[in-house]
């Protein structure tokens, strides 16, 4: 970045996601850029998302980058995101599945409750919206109950944080 150290990162966010992301759909066949942009747009004004409000976004636009493309935490600092926007993506990162070793879907989003980073609970929050509101056709029931639980769950987290 050859910019101040923190300034545009949605900017760079929304660049470097788009073009990671490339072509990619999401399970109803929309650009996965769609969805991107309506999460880092709601992001951007929640004042109880933790960071400025170009940090959110910068998050918001990167939130399924390391996960679902080749690029890694490592590479994103090394393009000059500040290190609180890649935590806040690190923390999304869901690490494997139950099949590989990893984590069940209840124990990932338990560790993004139990971490408190709400630059990283906004984003998860407005994407399980985005998918339950803007794309449902393209949600088994099963995947629809999931991703309102883990709603409701992340939901409770900021409620109790914003009463301290």
């Amino acid at each position: 970045m050859t910019q101040g150290a923190g300034s545009n990162q949605a900017r760079q966010a929304e660049r470097v996601a788009l073009r990671a992301h490339g072509a990619q759909r999401d399970r109803a066949g929309r650009p996965c850029g769609e969805h991107l942009r309506r999460v880092a747009d709601s992001v951007r004004e929640d004042a109880g998302g933790g960071g400025t409000p170009d940090q959110r976004e910068a998050a918001g636009w990167l939130h399924d980058t390391v996960e679902d493309t080749s690029l890694t935490a490592e590479s994103l600092l090394e393009s000059g995101f500040l290190p609180d926007v890649v935590e806040a993506v690190r923390t999304v990162i869901r690490r494997g599945t139950p099949a590989d070793g990893g984590e069940t879907y209840a124990d990932y989003i338990g560790r993004i409750v139990r971490g408190g980073n709400t630059m990283a609970i906004a984003p998860k929050r407005a994407d399980l919206l985005d998918h339950l509101t803007v794309s449902p056709e393209g949600l088994t029931p099963s995947l629809r109950r999931r991703y309102e639980t883990a709603l409701a769950r992340l939901d409770l987290r900021l409620k109790n944080r914003r009463r301290t």
